[in-house]
């Protein structure tokens, strides 16, 4: 599964309302050409990626690790390509 993930921090607005600093996981499907945003809110979650509302592709994020599968898929496969990026 070709999968690359951006791990985001940052963004003034968030930041300006709550003191905060917001972290997102960007997931981007290059045979899709999809990407998803989800808010990351612990170190470790759980989650699934939705097209048309049915789950397609279930993650695990933990500590900076991520794995991922498709529903079709028995097994997570760890994703290689992870990128860390912080933004104003």
């Amino acid at each position: 599964m070709n999968v690359s993930l951006k791990i985001v921090q940052g963004g003034k607005r968030e930041f300006e309302r709550t003191g905060i600093y917001p972290e997102y996981l960007l997931f981007y499907f290059p045979e899709l050409k999809r990407t998803w945003q989800v808010k990351l809110r612990n170190e470790t979650q759980r989650g699934y990626l939705k097209i048309k509302g049915m789950n397609q592709f279930e993650y695990v994020y933990k500590n900076g690790n991520c794995k991922i599968k498709s529903n079709a898929a028995k097994t997570f496969t760890k994703i290689e390509d992870v990128l860390m990026m912080m933004c104003d």
